[in-house]
């Protein structure tokens, strides 16, 4: 796996730590700290999600295939092998009165 170092690596151990002991946790880093392609994976490697799937939404297709296809190359892999990205459409949503055009979520994950 080519792991090149990323700020969020500082982070890991202690969101690992969190999640083995209370099932939750909130992971807060600025833009292309590693967020989504580095903490999936490094997850996924945990003994306690052996049996779990890593769903990993995002909100732009253009950016869930780009990190569909980064988290592939990373495990040397193409995506599809490991690493699955579908799309999924969703009604519009509605906040303060105000109507939000409708939302896309792609996400990717890492079967059972």
């Amino acid at each position: 796996m080519d792991y090149s170092p990323l700020p969020i690596d500082a982070a890991l151990p202690q969101l690992t730590a969190a999640l083995r002991a209370d099932h939750a946790a909130v992971l807060v880093a600025p833009p292309g700290a590693g967020k989504t392609t580095r903490v999936p994976l490094v997850l996924a490697a945990e003994p306690w999600a052996k049996d779990c799937r890593i769903l990993v939404l995002e909100p732009r297709r253009l950016a869930a295939r780009a990190a569909a296809e980064r988290m592939a190359q990373t495990l040397g892999e193409r995506v599809g092998e490991t690493v699955a990205e579908a799309q999924s459409f969703f009604p519009p949503y509605f906040c303060r009165n105000r109507s939000m055009r409708p939302a896309v979520s792609t996400s990717f994950c890492f079967p059972v």
